[in-house]
C-alpha cells in the first residue's frame, strides 16, 4: 500500500537538508569575506583594501572576458555553421509540408525550432523523415489518367 505521509516526510526532509545546506554555504562566504576584508583594510590600508577586494572578486570575470575574447573566432564560426544548418532545415521542412497542409508546416516548424536550440543533432535526423513523408504522400496521390479527357 501507498504510504502518502511517508511520502511527505520524504520529501520534506530532504527539501529542509537542501536549504540548510545552502543556507551554510551562504554564512560560510559571509565569514569569509568579511575575514577577507577585515585582513585587506588591516594591512592596506582603509582604501586599498576595499579596492583590492573589489579587484580580487572581479578577477575571475575579467579572465571569463579575455578568453571569450581570444576565442570568439572560433565560437562565431561554429555559431554560424550551426545556424545556417538550421535555417536550411527548417526551411526545407517549411517548403516541403506547405503544399500539403500549412497547419502542418507550421506545426513542424515550431517543433524544429525547438529542436534547433535544443537538440541540434537531432535536427537532420527530424528534416530527412519529414523529406521522407512528404516524397511518400507525394508518391501516394493518385495520377489524372490521361485516357478520361
Amino acid at each position: 500500500m501507498f504510504n502518502f505521509s511517508k511520502q511527505l516526510n520524504e520529501i520534506k526532509s530532504s527539501i529542509i537538508g537542501l536549504v540548510m545546506l545552502v543556507a551554510t554555504a551562504i554564512i560560510g562566504l559571509i565569514w569569509i569575506s568579511i575575514a577577507l576584508y577585515s585582513f585587506l583594510s588591516t594591512t592596506l590600508g582603509p582604501v586599498w583594501g576595499p579596492l583590492s577586494l573589489g579587484g580580487l572578486c572581479l578577477l575571475p570575470l575579467l579572465i571569463f572576458i579575455l578568453s571569450q575574447a581570444l576565442n570568439k573566432k572560433d565560437a562565431r564560426s561554429a555559431e554560424a555553421i550551426h545556424t545556417d544548418t538550421a535555417i536550411h532545415s527548417i526551411s526545407k521542412i517549411i517548403e516541403v509540408l506547405s503544399a500539403r497542409s500549412p497547419f502542418l508546416a507550421s506545426i513542424a516548424a515550431i517543433i524544429a525550432g525547438f529542436m534547433a536550440t535544443r537538440f541540434p543533432s537531432l535536427l537532420l535526423i527530424f528534416t530527412q523523415i519529414i523529406s521522407a513523408y512528404a516524397e511518400d504522400i507525394k508518391r501516394r496521390e493518385p495520377r489524372p489518367d490521361p485516357d478520361k479527357n
